[in-house]
């Protein structure tokens, strides 16, 4: 019976041998700290030894550890195979934003934005104003920092009551000054039909020619009714996949028509094309208001809520958090919020009784 235990042992002992300098307790410093190097030799060790520990727990009762998880994510997330079928690491460019950047917080992101990095959670904020000037956070939320605002947006129309499915909702009508990030076509009509408009101070994005504006579609956006000249397509087919309408109008329509230099359509062999979509209409309707002053008037109000972020970084210094786990940062960011609240109401109550006296 002793030479199957001793060669079990055996076994075991070259299994873990790669492991044994995990046992000194100068390990960490040596690995971690005091060599900096990346190089290809100590990449190559870890790789192996990451499959080698993974293969160990390949039960499934190891799998609902964090740190195995963790594991399995950094070697499937940040590692590929190379043509000799060999695990390598891959290069900056091809890691994901979403993989994992840090084993005490799993949900953490990563975003390059100006050349720089940054590895956290983003927030925002909603600010409701009255007629005086006076105004509180209302609405705020935290995401990893690959939510656009685009989503933030979206989010906020949802958590709106939908008088489409509930009529017994009371719709209350309010503007939400953005900039143009926050503003989409999709979003703007979703927020139409809870009674909210979305007014954007800028739109992100190649600019629509303005006489895309003056088409005339159908309710529906999958037909051209006419041309701003008044023209009807010869021919027109709407593509499901992009949302685009194809026309086409013959030369003897286009070619006298005094708005041609300024149309969106491209003249072919026998006839002049347009594609466009509702969103295209949409997007030069909101491009002429921008230059209204109602619109500028909007700007304006909407600066004062661009003080928000800078107050959080200098009075509150929200940037020098010392930590990404997103639980800690959702508190700490919350916290902050109340507090900047409280300041605000502060300062009405003792501006109103100021003006009282």
């Amino acid at each position: 019976m002793r030479l199957p235990f001793i060669a079990a042992c055996r076994g075991w002992i070259t299994l873990f041998l790669p492991f044994n300098h995990y046992f000194d307790e100068s390990d960490r410093n040596a690995v971690v700290y005091h060599n900096k190097d990346a190089s290809e030799e100590k990449i190559a060790a870890l790789l192996v030894e990451s499959r080698l520990i993974l293969d160990l727990l390949e039960d499934e009762e190891w799998h609902f550890f964090q740190e195995y998880r963790n594991l399995e994510r950094v070697y499937d997330e940040q590692t590929k195979e190379d043509g000799a079928g060999n695990r390598i690491p891959k290069s900056n460019h091809e890691i994901k934003g979403s993989s994992l950047q840090s084993p005490n917080d799993p949900d953490a992101t990563a975003r390059t934005k100006a050349g720089k990095t940054f590895v956290g959670s983003v927030g925002n904020v909603t600010e409701t104003y009255n007629e005086s000037g006076a105004s509180l956070i209302t609405d705020a939320d935290i995401q990893n920092n690959l939510h656009s605002d685009s989503d933030f947006m979206k989010e906020y129309i949802d958590s709106k009551p939908d008088p489409e499915s509930d009529p017994e909702v009371d719709v209350v009508e309010e503007q939400v000054i953005t900039d143009g990030a926050y503003y989409s076509s999709d979003n703007a009509e979703a927020a139409g039909r809870k009674g909210i408009l979305i007014i954007p101070t800028s739109l992100t994005g190649s600019e629509t020619l303005p006489l895309t504006a003056e088409f005339e579609l159908t309710e529906d956006g999958t037909k051209i009714r006419h041309c701003p000249n008044g023209e009807e397509p010869d021919e027109q087919k709407y593509n499901e996949r992009t949302g685009k309408i194809d026309a086409k109008f013959s030369h003897d329509k286009c070619g006298s028509c005094p708005l041609r230099d300024q149309c969106p359509g491209v003249n072919q062999k026998r006839a002049v094309k347009v594609s466009l979509s509702k969103q295209m209409v949409n997007r030069a309707e909101m491009q002429e208001s921008l230059g209204t002053e109602e619109h500028k008037q909007f700007a304006r109000e909407r600066n004062a809520i661009e003080g928000i972020p800078s107050v959080l970084r200098r009075f509150y210094e929200i940037d020098q958090l010392r930590t990404t786990i997103t639980t800690r940062v959702k508190s700490a960011f919350f916290g902050i919020l109340i507090s900047y609240n409280s300041r605000k109401h502060q300062k009405f109550l003792a501006d109103r009784s100021h003006a009282i006296a």
